[in-house]
């Protein structure tokens, strides 16, 4: 399920123009990624690219193995945020 919308909301208030401001609320979106029990570090990297969360997935391996944290991706199904930096997804992958 992907989500993607974004709002703009511009008030001016009528009475005193120096109170005018412009407010953006955005939805970032959301993708739901699934780890399966077994896969390889290099299966996570590869399906992590194909759905477009990360660039590289040599980066997102290195990153893994400069933090020690290799071999602690669980299986599950997480809910990622489309514009996460690889921290950010190990992070979430590695709960």
């Amino acid at each position: 399920m992907n989500i993607n919308t974004t709002i703009e909301d511009i008030n001016t208030p009528s009475d005193d123009n120096s109170n005018e401001y412009n407010s953006k609320v955005s939805i970032q979106d959301i993708v739901y990624f699934q780890v399966k029990s077994g896969e390889s570090g290099s299966q996570v990297a590869n399906n992590l690219k194909n759905l477009g969360l990360i660039e590289n997935p040599q980066d997102f391996l290195v990153k893994l193995k400069e933090l020690n944290l290799e071999n602690s991706v669980k299986a599950n199904t997480y809910k990622l945020k489309t514009e996460s930096s690889i921290d950010e997804i190990i992070s979430v992958l590695t709960k």
